[in-house]
């Protein structure tokens, strides 16, 4: 997504927790002559700036956090985002059958976490696109920063 938006135009940022997922991402960037910072950060110990960026976009993030983690993940976000910022955060639902993957989220859920801190514009059901077929059953959120 962050070379996508970075075509666009976008100043885009990416982190990720993993040094070998930002060496590639790096080189992809490079070889596609895109100027896109990328940072190795783990999203609960962030050491990104409060109100750095304007829209944090989250696919595959919180759905492998623990329960106990969530609002932590909550908290660092909304101090990561500038004052009405937007939170866009993709992740396995509910309604995914089975138990191969990350935790299953239920709409309910995404609202208790992030309720009191955003404002809820949507949840919709949504998949994702990848290598597993069937595309897994996902839910697709937009919040804006209070």
């Amino acid at each position: 997504h962050a070379m996508n938006l970075a075509k666009r135009g976008y100043e885009v940022v990416g982190n990720d927790i993993s040094p070998s997922e930002i060496r590639k991402a790096r080189a992809a960037a490079k070889a596609a002559d895109l100027s896109i910072e990328f940072r190795v950060d783990d999203i609960l110990t962030s050491k990104l700036p409060a109100g750095f960026v304007d829209v944090l976009m989250d696919r595959g993030v919180f759905h492998v956090l623990p329960p106990e983690k969530r609002s932590v993940y909550a908290d660092t976000v909304h101090g990561i985002l500038r004052p009405h910022g937007w939170l866009l955060l993709k992740c396995f639902s509910d309604k995914q059958p089975g138990t191969f993957g990350p935790y299953r989220i239920a709409a309910k859920e995404l609202r208790g976490y992030f309720a009191k801190k955003f404002e809820i514009l949507s949840i919709a059901n949504s998949t994702f696109q990848g290598t597993l077929k069937p595309n897994p059953k996902a839910l697709f959120a937009t919040f804006r920063r209070r």
